[in-house]
C-alpha cells in the first residue's frame, strides 16, 4: 500500500509540474503564450504557470488607426534596447519602459 501511494504522490507532483509548464512542452500552434513576442526568445526563463490563464498585454487603435499595445506587466529582459529590437520608436520605448 505504501508503494501505490509513493506512485501516486509522484505521479500527482508530475503532472502538476508539466500543467504548469505548457509553454514548454506544448507545440507553438496550441500555445499562444509561445507566439507572444515578448515571450518567445525566453520561454525558458518564464517561471511555471505564468502563462496560464492571463493576457501579456491588449491592443487598440489609435485615432489614425495605429495599433497601440498596453503591456499588462513587463518582464526583466523588456528594456529599451528589447523595444528598441522590436521595431519600437524611442519615444515608445521609453514610455513602455519608464516606473
Amino acid at each position: 500500500m505504501k508503494k501505490s501511494l509513493k506512485i501516486a504522490i509522484g505521479a500527482g507532483i508530475g503532472l502538476f509540474v508539466l500543467a504548469g509548464s505548457t509553454h514548454l512542452w506544448l507545440p507553438a500552434s496550441a500555445d499562444d503564450c509561445q507566439i507572444d513576442i515578448s515571450h518567445k526568445d525566453n520561454l525558458w526563463s518564464l517561471p511555471p504557470f505564468h502563462c496560464i490563464d492571463h493576457t501579456e498585454f491588449s491592443r487598440q487603435f489609435g485615432a489614425d488607426g495605429t495599433e497601440i499595445i498596453t503591456w499588462d506587466h513587463l518582464h526583466p529582459w523588456m528594456t529599451i534596447d528589447w523595444f528598441l529590437e522590436h521595431g519600437y520608436s524611442e519615444e515608445e520605448a521609453a514610455a513602455y519602459t519608464k516606473d
